[in-house]
C-alpha cells in the first residue's frame, strides 16, 4: 500500500510563538517529527485572500484579468513559501499528502500553492487532501480574528426555492459523484434536496464554496471539491466536466483534481488554483490522532516533538 505522509498544522504555544507541521504517516501511529514554519504569518494570508475577493468582485471587464492574475499568484507564492515549502523535503518520499488544518483556513490554496519564482507546485509533487478540523483550536480562532471569511450554518437557515426548470444537480451512480452547478446562496438548497451518502463525493461548482463548511458537516459529506474564490461559469463548468470524467474512469478526488490542475498550469491560475478536495474531521477522527502525535517514530531530520 502506498504510504500516505500526514502534517498536521499546530499552532503556536504563545502569542507571537511559532506555528508548526506535526508529521506522521497514516495509519502507523507515530510521529516523525515536527517542521518549524517561523515565517507563517496567518493575518497576512487571509489579508490577501480578503484582496482576491474583492478584486474578483469589483474589478470592471477591461482590468479583471490583471488584476486577478497578480492578487491570486500573490496569494499562492505567500502560501507556498510560508506554509507548504518548508514540507517539500518530506513530502519526496510520499506519493500521497493530508493537510490537516483548522477551519478557520479552509479557504487558503493548501493544495495548489506555487511558487512564483520557480512555478513548483505540490500538483506536480504529490495529491493532496485538505481535512478540516470542524472544532478549530481557540489559538487559531485567536490568530485569525477580523480577518478572512465565515459563513455560519444560520446564514442559510431558510431553505431557498430552486430556480425554474435549471436542474443543477447531477450524479454518477458508478463513481458515487453529486456534482451541483449553481450560486453560493442557491447551494444549501439544492445540498438539502437530495440524499448525500458519507462515501460519496460532493463538487460544488459555484463561487466561494468552501464557505459552505458548515452545510456539508451537517449533511454528513465525507468529502467534496469546493473553491476558494469567485469563479466564471464559462472556466467552471469545464472545470468540473474534467473532473468528472477523471473520476468516472476510476481516479479518486485527489488524483481527479491533480490530473485536471497540472494540465492546466500554463493558464491563468484563477481559472484552476481555487479548487481543493476537502473532508471535515473532529480531532480524533483527523488522520493523526493526539495519541499518535505523542508517539515517536522514525527520524528524517525534523525536530523532535
Amino acid at each position: 500500500m502506498t504510504e500516505r505522509l500526514v502534517a498536521r498544522l499546530a499552532p503556536a504555544a504563545s502569542a507571537g510563538g511559532t506555528w508548526r507541521w506535526d508529521l506522521a504517516i497514516e495509519g502507523e501511529g507515530q510521529k516523525l517529527g515536527s517542521l518549524l514554519l517561523p515565517d507563517l504569518r496567518l493575518r497576512g494570508l487571509l489579508t490577501q485572500l480578503e484582496r482576491v475577493d474583492h478584486v474578483l468582485a469589483s474589478s470592471d471587464f477591461a482590468h479583471a484579468t490583471a488584476s486577478r492574475n497578480t492578487v491570486v499568484e500573490v496569494l499562492l507564492d505567500l502560501v507556498w513559501s510560508e506554509l507548504i515549502l518548508p514540507l517539500v523535503p518530506a513530502v519526496a518520499d510520499f506519493s500521497q499528502l493530508t493537510l490537516v488544518v483548522p477551519a478557520q483556513l479552509a479557504r487558503l490554496p493548501l493544495s495548489s500553492a506555487r511558487s512564483a519564482h520557480s512555478g513548483e507546485s505540490l500538483v506536480h509533487i504529490c495529491e493532496v487532501e485538505v481535512h478540516i478540523l470542524a472544532d478549530g483550536a481557540p489559538a487559531v480562532v485567536e490568530a485569525v480574528r477580523g480577518t478572512g471569511r465565515s459563513c455560519p450554518a444560520s446564514t442559510f437557515a431558510e431553505p431557498l426555492p430552486l430556480p425554474g426548470p435549471r436542474q443543477p444537480h447531477y450524479w454518477d451512480p458508478q463513481s458515487n459523484v453529486h456534482r451541483f452547478d449553481s450560486h453560493l446562496e442557491e447551494l444549501p438548497a439544492h445540498l438539502s434536496a437530495f440524499p448525500l451518502s458519507a462515501d460519496a463525493t460532493v463538487l460544488l461548482m459555484g463561487c466561494r464554496t468552501a464557505l459552505l463548511l458548515p452545510i456539508l458537516e451537517e449533511a454528513q459529506v465525507g468529502q467534496a471539491v469546493v473553491s476558494s474564490w469567485d469563479v466564471e461559469d464559462r472556466h467552471c463548468a469545464p472545470f468540473g466536466d474534467a473532473l468528472m470524467s477523471a473520476m468516472a474512469n476510476g481516479l479518486p478526488a485527489a488524483a481527479a483534481l491533480r490530473s485536471v490542475q497540472a494540465s492546466m498550469t500554463a493558464s491563468p491560475p484563477y481559472r484552476w488554483a481555487g479548487y481543493a478536495v476537502l473532508r471535515i474531521a473532529t480531532g480524533s477522527e483527523s488522520p493523526m490522532s493526539a495519541s499518535a502525535a505523542d508517539r515517536g517514530g522514525r527520524s528524517r531530520g525534523l525536530v523532535p516533538a
